[in-house]
């Protein structure tokens, strides 16, 4: 057993057991190996993505932190290396057609990963209106709190949420095509949890186009 103090630059050691002392090599690698941890060197992969899945090649114009230090130099494609764990901002162009995005992230994880959403496609240019989506819950909880339908968007953070009426029927307004999470919610419980492709102009005819029962099983 080992016992240190300190007072001002003089270092008092008491050694009860033989052998060891504060300068002992395990203590030096393990001081060493702390100081390892809280310097270690983490990447981030800035990927921008459309709500369809589509990527485009980037150049990473800009990557700096909250005290301004740039971090561009080490970035390689949509990759940046050496970095510490701390918030970051950065800007990238879209070398397909010049579009310019910005975003911020904090990393955290050796191999970081930040999606960019880039909205419905990789250009800027055209309108984009989605379409209503319309559905009908079966089986409904009738106690324990609201029920209510989310569609979560796989690539981004697109949500779209919908109430029901006293007969279990919902709308979703504005969905673009794309893949989504369909999420029947009621309180704290996931009732129902879904891949789906929506809209799908084969359902769009039916009135209402998504049935579900909640009664089956997920």
């Amino acid at each position: 057993m080992i016992f240190c103090a300190f007072r001002g630059s003089t270092v008092m050691m008491v050694v009860v057991t033989f052998l060891f002392a504060c300068n002992s090599p395990s203590a030096n690698n393990e001081r060493k190996e702390t100081k390892k941890k809280l310097i270690e060197r983490r990447s981030l992969t800035i990927h921008p993505v459309t709500i369809d899945g589509q990527s485009a090649r980037i150049k990473v114009l800009a990557l700096r932190d909250p005290f301004g230090t740039d971090y561009t130099s080490t970035c390689k494609g949509p990759t940046c290396t050496g970095l510490i764990g701390r918030d970051y901002s950065f800007r990238v162009l879209v070398e397909q057609n010049g579009r310019i995005l910005e975003g911020a992230t904090w990393v955290g994880s050796p191999k970081s990963w930040v999606t960019v959403d880039m909205g419905p496609a990789i250009g800027t240019a055209g309108d984009f209106e989605g379409k209503e989506v319309k559905g009908r819950l079966v089986g409904v909880p009738q106690h324990g709190g609201p029920t209510w339908v989310r569609l979560q968007h796989i690539y981004t953070r697109n949500v779209k949420e919908s109430g029901l009426d006293a007969s279990g029927n919902f709308s979703l307004y504005n969905v673009l095509p794309a893949k989504w999470i369909l999420l029947v919610l009621h309180g704290d419980q996931v009732l129902y949890n879904r891949l789906v492709t929506l809209p799908q102009e084969s359902l769009l005819a039916q009135e209402p186009p998504l049935v579900i029962d909640l009664r089956q099983p997920n």
